[in-house]
């Protein structure tokens, strides 16, 4: 039961990508265009449900990129 419990709280969480988004999400503007680019380069590298979860990652950090933060 733990362990199932543990799986869905972890569902959709990619943990390379999710370190890049921290770190997007603290970087400056010049910065967050090189990771948002890195970001891109991983998701083009991952298969099935990852690559899936990784394309919402993708989504969320493009729109951040064009409306900012103030849009949040």
């Amino acid at each position: 039961m733990e362990m199932e419990s543990l799986h869905q709280k972890l569902a959709g969480i990619v943990e390379r990508l999710d370190a890049l988004v921290k770190e997007f999400v603290a970087a400056g503007d010049e910065e967050k265009k090189a990771l948002f680019t890195k970001i891109e380069e991983e998701v083009g590298k991952l298969k099935g449900s990852a690559s899936r979860h990784g394309k919402i990652y993708l989504k969320a950090t493009k729109n951040y990129l064009e409306k900012g933060s103030e849009g949040q």
